[in-house]
């Protein structure tokens, strides 16, 4: 079993993950972060984000009828959730970059994998 030696070792690289092993590693100790899945935890990947995004394009039909009310000749169509998918996922690709680079100009070294506390029956007292 291979060990590790490090000041930090962060479980989750969700917002305050990231921030707590950013500013460790920045602190000139030896940190490191596991993530099985993306970079940017549940807000970024799966919440907040996403739910605004999905928001903002909902809003966009009646933008048509407000901006026909207007004078424009535009007409309405149909919502395509394939493309607005697609945009989405990039925007997400596009924020979890900025966080793995945030995290290795930090310093950090990262483990895109599950990682877990494990009792090692060391007697402690």
């Amino acid at each position: 079993m291979t060990t590790y030696d490090y000041d930090l070792f962060v479980i989750g690289a969700g917002s305050g993950g990231v921030r707590a092993a950013r500013l460790t590693a920045l602190g000139g100790k030896r940190v490191a972060i596991a993530e099985e899945h993306r970079v940017g935890g549940t807000c970024v990947i799966r919440g907040c984000v996403p739910k605004k995004l999905m928001v903002f394009a909902s809003e966009y039909a009646d933008m048509v009828e407000d901006a026909r009310s207007y004078g424009w000749d535009i007409q309405p169509g149909a919502f395509n959730w394939t493309s607005f998918r697609g945009k989405l996922e990039a925007e997400l690709d596009r924020l979890e970059g900025i966080y793995r680079s945030l995290l290795k100009n930090s310093g950090v070294e990262t483990f895109d994998q599950r990682a877990r506390l494990r009792r090692t029956g060391l007697n402690t007292g």
